[in-house]
C-alpha cells in the first residue's frame, strides 16, 4: 500500500487531519477490488449515491416500465392513459470506523522506524478497504433469487420439481466445476431474464454494450462481469475449450485489462480470478464461510449453506454482475480522529470513519400494481453461479 502519510503532514495538526482524511478516502476508493466497478453513472456495478449527515435509512426508488397500450389514430388519451409505478429499497446508513491507541510515546523510541501515527494510518486504511470488501461479498451473495448452478458436461442443473434454489444446488456433485460452456449458459440465461425455474425476472444490466462492424452490420454485445474464485478459475483453465480459446485470443487486450485479476473474456464478457473468502481477506464465498456479521442492518440473513452440494461437496458461490448490481449510499469521505492528550499525555489513538450502506439492489413494491412488476423483490442485476470447488 502506498503510505498515506507524506513527510510534510502532521496526524496531529488539524489542518493535515483534513488534508490525510482525504488521502485516505482516495487510498480506500482506488486500491479496493471492486474499485472499477463502482461510481455513480447509471452503468457502475455498484452504484453510489450521496448519503445523509446522519444514521438511518435511506430510500432507493426504481421506475419500473410503462405498461399501456397507447392510443391510435383519434381516440382520446384519456381513454387509456398510463400509470408510472415506482418500486423503492430501503437502505440503512450506518456508522462505520475503527481506532487504535498507542502505549506510552516513550516506548516507541525504541522500536526502529516505528511511527505510531504513520502506521496506525496505514493499518486503518487496510482495515477500511478489507471491510468494505468483506461487506460487499457478503451482502450480494446473501439470499440470492436467481441461480444458475454449473454441470460438468457444460449444462446447467435443473430445478427440482416443485424445487428450491437450496435443492437445485445440493445436486451439485465433485466434478461439476466451471467450463465455457456453463458460464456461456448462465450468461445467456441473465442476457435473456430467465431464472432456474424457466420464468422471466429482470435482465441483467450490461455493465456496457461494446459495438463492432461485422462487413458493414453493427453488432451490440452485452457485457457483464463474472467473478470466479481461483478454485474455479483453475477448473475453467482445464477446460478443453478454454485453451483452444486463449490460443485464438493470444495477448490481444490483456495488456490494457480494466480490472485485477481479470482472466480473459467468455462471449464478450470479462472473467475475473476474485480470489477466494479466508482470513487473510475478502473474496468469492463458499457454502461454508459465515457472513453474517457483514449483512447490512434490516436486510433478510440467509445462511450460505443453502448452495452445498450434494453430501458433503463443497461449492463456491460465483457471480455475474451487471450494471446496478448493488447501491451504495455513502457520505463525502472519511473523517479522522486524533487524540495524543491520553492518559495525561503519555499516549495517542488514532480513529477514522464514516457513513455507509452497502446493499444488492431488491426493489420491492407497496400495492398491487408494483408486486405485478417483474422486478418486484428480485435481484436487479446479479445471478449466482454456484459450482463445486474442487482442489488445486
Amino acid at each position: 500500500m502506498d503510505p498515506i502519510l507524506s513527510e510534510r503532514l502532521n496526524i496531529f495538526d488539524p489542518k493535515d487531519q483534513v488534508v490525510i482524511a482525504k488521502d485516505i478516502d482516495k487510498a480506500v476508493a482506488r486500491q479496493n477490488f471492486f474499485a472499477a466497478m463502482t461510481g455513480s453513472n447509471s452503468n457502475a456495478i455498484i452504484k453510489t449515491s450521496l448519503a445523509p449527515a446522519k444514521a438511518g435509512i435511506v430510500t432507493v426508488k426504481l421506475r419500473d416500465r410503462l405498461k399501456g397500450k397507447g392510443v391510435k389514430d383519434n381516440t382520446d388519451f384519456e381513454t387509456n392513459r398510463d400509470q408510472m409505478n415506482y418500486l423503492s429499497q430501503d437502505v440503512y446508513v450506518g456508522i462505520f470506523g475503527n481506532s487504535l491507541r498507542s502505549d506510552d510515546k516513550r516506548f516507541h523510541e525504541y522500536r526502529d522506524g516505528f511511527d505510531f501515527a504513520s502506521q496506525s494510518s496505514e493499518a486503518l486504511t487496510e482495515w477500511q478497504i478489507e471491510q468494505f470488501e468483506r461487506k460487499t461479498y457478503a451482502n450480494v451473495s446473501n439470499n440470492l433469487t436467481n441461480v444458475a448452478c454449473a454441470k460438468a458436461n457444460g449444462t446447467l442443473w435443473a430445478l427440482p420439481s416443485a424445487g428450491t434454489i437450496e435443492s437445485m444446488c445440493a445436486q451439485i456433485t465433485a466434478d461439476d466445476v466451471p467450463t465455457v460452456a456453463s458460464i456461456r449458459r448462465a450468461l445467456t440465461r441473465a442476457r435473456l431474464g430467465i431464472n432456474q425455474a424457466g420464468k422471466s425476472v429482470p435482465p441483467l444490466r450490461p455493465y456496457k454494450n461494446v459495438v463492432s462492424n461485422l462487413n458493414g452490420i453493427d453488432r451490440y454485445q452485452k457485457v457483464f462481469i463474472v467473478l470466479l474464485d481461483s478454485f474455479g478459475c483453475a477448473s475453467l483453465k482445464e477446460d478443453a475449450e478454454w485453451k483452444d480459446m486463449q490460443k485464438e485470443a493470444g495477448i490481444r487486450g490483456y495488456d490494457n485489462s480494466l480490472f485485477t485479476g481479470q482472466l480473459g473474456y467468455i462471449d464478450g464478457s470479462i472473467v475475473i480470478d476474485a480470489d477466494v473468502w479466508n482470513e487473510d481477506g475478502a473474496g468469492v464465498m463458499s457454502c461454508k464461510d459465515a457472513h453474517e456479521s457483514y449483512i447490512t442492518k434490516g436486510v433478510e440473513q440467509v445462511s450460505l449453506a443453502k448452495y452445498a452440494g450434494t453430501g458433503s461437496v463443497e461449492t463456491s458461490i460465483g457471480l455475474i454482475l451487471g450494471a446496478t448490481a448493488m447501491v451504495l449510499p455513502i457520505d463525502d469521505g472519511f473523517k479522522l480522529y486524533v487524540d495524543d492528550t491520553l492518559d495525561n499525555g503519555r499516549k495517542a489513538s488514532v480513529a477514522i470513519d464514516r457513513l455507509l450502506g452497502i446493499a444488492k439492489a431488491k426493489y420491492i413494491g407497496v400495492n398491487e400494481a408494483e408486486q405485478k412488476s417483474i422486478y418486484h423483490n428480485q435481484d436487479l442485476s446479479v445471478m449466482g453461479f454456484v459450482y463445486a470447488r474442487k482442489g488445486i
